[in-house]
């Protein structure tokens, strides 16, 4: 699978992600963000506690400002003594920001996991469903060209 064009709306781009994790844990509570969601768009409590999922809908770098948002999120949701989170953002970590993300491990009480762009796309790739209801690739998804011979895509190859 290609680089994704993710929308350019950041409510759709966290819906892409929270519809896929839906898919993958049918009991996972979706949380409205219009009056706060306490640091998580998304929780699933199991017999062990709460599992908490932020996403982002940042794609480029993990700048400052948006390192400061994601760290201001997880201190939120923190408040809830989450058994295990994981950040949702299509951008794969470069060393640098790996070891930032690292270091929030000390912050938190609770273990993060950070979910990239490539685990997002497999994730796609396990659910094609999600795909085909967000993005507009579900021809190239089947390997038909879409009407007029080349497939329409959000994807670049």
């Amino acid at each position: 699978m290609g680089d994704m064009e993710w929308p350019k709306d950041p409510r759709a781009s966290e819906q892409v992600i929270t519809g896929l994790l839906s898919c993958m844990h049918p009991q996972l509570l979706r949380v409205d963000g219009s009056g706060g969601d306490g640091g998580r768009d998304a929780q699933l409590t199991g017999p062990h506690g709460v599992h908490v999922f932020e996403t982002k809908s940042f794609t480029g770098r993990m700048a400052k400002g948006r390192r400061e948002k994601v760290e201001k999120s997880l201190g939120r949701a923190a408040l809830l003594n989450p058994v295990s989170g994981d950040v949702s953002v299509p951008i794969d970590l470069n060393p640098t920001e790996e070891k930032w993300f690292s270091s929030l491990q000390q912050r938190f009480s609770f273990p993060l996991s950070w979910r990239g762009a490539t685990w997002i796309k497999a994730r796609l790739a396990e659910h094609p469903a999600v795909r085909r209801v967000y993005f507009a690739d579900h021809h190239a998804e089947l390997g038909a060209p879409a009407s007029g011979g080349r497939p329409k895509s959000h994807l670049t190859h």
